[in-house]
């Protein structure tokens, strides 16, 4: 009789054989070339944008982390992811129109490139592209992660941690080395259907066996009760998922767009999606978890999918290790390919080999690719944290830093480059301090002193230092004011440096 072991294995295997079939496609259609490579020749339409936004943002992070937060909190987190999910498809509205209009008229792959086009600062390249790579690093390697937990949960420990996690890096890094972002994509939307829809298949058979709420509220009220997630975290979370199209990946992809309406649709689209059959689906099955398998602590509650499967039906457990896989490798893939685009444009070709054929970029972005999947595994290694804490933490500290010279480029002409540059490394030192050295302060999430840090220092300086020219200022605002808007600003509406 064939063992859980293995039939997890097969059933994995097939669903990577799959995903390794789509990155073929994306190889035979994926010229040598940078925007070809990194941006999928920024011609993606409505759908596999939606599906590639939603499966680069719901990882294994949502599908194991988030479900255990919900076990462990209860509702108050719930509200919390709620209102995240329902945030950030607005801000694709905010920004996504203007980020596509810069980047097809100027050709950006990377935040990177933009900001130091604007500010006319390759400092702000340097630091925006650290900080990036900073910020994606505990993003990617909770994906391995989660990968690594999931095949030893469901297998009882005869797939070990390292074996499991191993085997998503090598399959999830062949597709995006050979396929890039094209392959990212398709993948992702196989990805973004398969574990969506496990989640709602779990659904209805959580709550049967637990009672649904009523039943979690007799055995688990203290779950229900409203505040059990401090309010300085609460906040925290949402000023940081709710920001996420702020993180190079997630921006990268309004550049990806085929046109300004496919991300006005795809907004729309991702805040069904997103708010209702992502949060709905996590809170019920975190929150009703509870009675079906209670006592689970810290790490042990990021398992609960996997452990409730692997009890009540084994076989469906190999399914659901590929589907914390899918979770897991739909936003690895991504951050992969963001964290290479980043390596290779703003520092390697900019520095080291600027005259560079688009042929030699791109070979270099494949060997990169290569260096940071084996870096993430080997650091994925090491010892475990929540899910849950350990990606928003990273997050958190890109989010409070690019939110400043974002809103110079896109909305407000006054802040300089030295209004830009202090305030991204304010913010990214307040967050990193208070996660890392002083861990959140007053009970207050290392975004917020970020985004407080970063606030100060951008207001000061947008107001006592220089602005851009007014060149300058005109090739950015007064083209998105007459691609937005129909409206040519005249000279005098730019401040004068």
């Amino acid at each position: 009789m064939i063992t859980i072991a293995a039939l997890t294995i097969i059933v994995v295997t097939v669903y990577c054989i799959f995903c390794l079939i789509i990155g073929y496609y994306g190889y035979k259609r994926t010229k040598l070339e940078p925007v070809d490579y990194f941006l999928a020749g920024r011609t993606l339409g409505t759908f596999v944008l939606a599906l590639t936004f939603i499966a680069t943002y719901a990882s294994a992070w949502t599908f194991l982390g988030a479900v255990g937060a919900n076990y462990r909190i209860g509702i108050s987190f719930h509200s919390c992811m709620i209102t995240w999910n329902v945030l950030w498809p607005l801000m694709i509205l905010a920004l996504g129109t203007r980020l596509w209009v810069l980047g097809r008229r100027y050709g950006y792959i990377t935040p990177s490139d933009m900001f130091a086009d604007y500010y006319e600062s390759e400092a702000i390249r340097v630091i925006a592209c650290i900080i990036g790579i900073i910020a994606l690093i505990p993003y990617m390697c909770i994906q391995l992660m989660g990968g690594g937990l999931a095949f030893e949960a469901a297998t009882h420990g005869a797939i070990p941690y390292w074996v499991g996690s191993l085997y998503m890096t090598i399959v999830m890094c062949l597709y995006t080395l050979f396929g890039g972002l094209r392959a990212v994509a398709w993948t992702d939307v196989l990805q973004g259907v398969f574990f969506l829809g496990f989640l709602w298949t779990l659904v209805p058979w959580i709550l049967l066996l637990s009672g649904g709420f009523a039943g979690a509220v007799a055995v688990n009220p203290q779950n229900f009760t409203a505040g059990r997630f401090p309010y300085g975290l609460w906040l925290g979370f949402v000023l940081t998922w709710g920001l996420s199209p702020l993180l190079p990946h997630m921006m990268q992809r309004c550049f990806m767009a085929k046109s300004p309406k496919v991300i006005t649709r795809t907004a729309f689209l991702l805040l069904i999606l997103s708010g209702w059959i992502q949060s709905v689906s996590v809170a019920i099955v975190g929150s009703c978890g509870t009675n079906i398998i209670p006592g689970l602590k810290g790490v042990e509650a990021d398992k609960f999918i996997v452990l409730f499967v692997t009890k009540y039906s084994p076989v469906i457990g190999s399914v659901v290790t590929a589907g914390a896989l899918a979770a897991g490798m739909s936003t690895l893939d991504s951050q992969l390919i963001s964290a290479s685009s980043l390596l290779t444009r703003d520092l390697y070709v900019r520095y080291a080999r600027p005259r560079a054929t688009p042929e030699e970029e791109t070979r270099i972005g494949k060997i990169f690719v290569i260096i940071v999947t084996i870096i993430m595994y080997l650091l994925s290694l090491k010892a475990l944290m929540p899910l849950v804490i350990l990606g928003t933490a990273g997050a958190a500290i890109c989010i409070s830093s690019y939110i400043w010279p974002v809103i110079g480029c896109l909305f407000w002409p006054r802040p300089g480059k030295k209004a830009a540059l202090g305030a991204m490394i304010a913010a990214a030192i307040a967050s990193l301090l208070t996660f890392a050295i002083w861990r959140n302060p007053l009970g207050i999430h290392n975004c917020i002193w970020g985004y407080i840090a970063g606030g100060i220092v951008f207001l000061a300086l947008a107001f006592t230092t220089s602005s851009p020219s007014p060149e300058k200022q005109k090739r950015f605002h007064g083209l998105i004011s007459s691609a937005i808007y129909g409206v040519t600003l005249s000279s005098t509406n730019y401040y004068d440096p």
